[in-house]
């Protein structure tokens, strides 16, 4: 498992939190499915998840964005040890 650093942006605040995951995608959808996530407004899980993608020009970090009734959350994802996978 390797340990990622989200950077999450909800509308107005932010805070950051860590998740493993033998993916980027499998950390997103750990943050997502924990409390954690139920404090963001409006309430999202993994199921909002809109996009997971690499930042151009950048190693091992990604852009998150989850979203619904108009309303996202941004996340910035940072691998940060561990065995990364794909």
């Amino acid at each position: 498992m390797a340990l990622y650093t989200l950077l999450v942006q909800p509308e107005g605040e932010s805070f950051s939190t860590q998740f493993e995951g033998a993916t980027v995608e499998e950390a997103v959808h750990a943050f997502f499915a924990h409390r954690v996530a139920e404090a963001l407004s409006p309430k999202l899980g993994p199921d909002h998840i809109m996009y997971i993608t690499p930042m151009e020009g950048l190693v091992n970090v990604w852009a998150v964005c989850a979203g619904r009734d108009g309303r996202y959350t941004k996340i910035t994802v940072v691998f940060s040890e561990g065995m990364q996978g794909t």
